[in-house]
């Protein structure tokens, strides 16, 4: 079965031995024939059993290992750490421009929630040679801008998002990631395919209006950020091969270029209405967007 999924400006072609098994939200990155600025080929085979590790490793967590092969391509094994035993159920070889995943067809495995296609395809690595980064936020809408609430998981983003729903004409794209992508001088947030613990995930682009880099506190204030903390808050929300150091440098560029674009700020924030109308206030006066649409 073959499937064309756009996310970004990156077009993953995919071709699997069985039928793939998309998830409503991955419904909506189908390719209708946009243009695009990055093709990359995926092809999947079914395996009864995958081969032994013998690359040289550079990077392990829980569920993932990273390697090097002889011939220098990258080479990915991912563990079902929802399962007992954490059984091996994918790898993952990247080489000319695409990827070939071999992946073990258990039943008990793809059928479990837990598991997205999306995480076998190096996809912030090809993101990333399109210009283009996966960043960990909250992704609301409003009069046709984008505001990109961002922080460390239990810091309040979703709460911050969800307080403009109630509050404003807002609505939430995605609940937990962004892709950030320029486009014609134009930095836009882009949807993208799933959406963690969070429920919203829709495929729509908007100009970025402004970063919000979200921190809990007693008072609600706004603290413009010097060009280095912009730098560093938004590069540490960045989801970055940390084991590549082209991937490094590359990104570490392109986040000097969006925060530079781009208005970031800290907000020092309550959990309460207060919050919403402090930051409505401070981009209105500055037109960065029309929050009264």
């Amino acid at each position: 079965m073959t499937g064309h999924m756009l996310i970004g400006e990156t077009l993953f072609d995919l071709d699997s031995e069985l039928p793939l098994r998309w998830k409503p939200e991955e419904e909506r990155f189908r390719w209708q024939g946009e243009p695009f600025r990055r093709r990359v080929r995926v092809t999947l085979h079914c395996a009864e059993a995958l081969p032994e590790w013998t690359e040289e490793e550079l990077y392990r967590e829980d569920g993932l290992r990273v390697g090097r092969d002889a011939e220098g391509n990258e080479v990915r094994v991912y563990t079902a750490t929802f399962l007992a035993g954490w059984p091996v159920y994918a790898r993952s070889v990247c080489r000319d421009g695409g990827v070939t995943i071999d992946f073990v067809n258990a039943h008990s495995i793809w059928q479990n929630p837990n598991i997205r296609l999306w995480n076998l395809v190096h996809m912030e690595r090809f993101l990333l040679e399109a210009d283009a980064l996966v960043l960990h936020c909250s992704y609301l809408m409003i009069g046709g801008k984008a505001i990109l609430f961002s922080a460390p998981s239990g810091t309040g983003k979703t709460t911050q998002a969800k307080l403009w729903e109630k509050l404003t004409p807002g609505r939430i794209i995605n609940g937990d990631k962004a892709i950030v992508q320029k486009r014609g001088g134009t930095w836009y947030a882009c949807g993208y395919p799933f959406h963690g613990s969070a429920e919203e995930c829709e495929n729509e682009d908007y100009p970025i209006a402004a970063i919000v880099v979200v921190r809990q506190s007693p008072e609600d204030t706004i603290e413009p950020l010097r060009p280095m903390k912009r730098l560093t808050a938004v590069y540490s929300e960045c989801t970055v091969n940390t084991w590549d150091a082209d991937s490094i440098s590359r990104a570490l560029n392109l986040v000097g270029e969006l925060v530079t674009g781009v208005e970031v700020v800290c907000q020092h924030c309550t959990m309460n209405d207060e919050a919403c109308h402090t930051l409505r206030r401070y981009l209105e006066e500055r037109n960065l967007c029309n929050c009264t649409i």
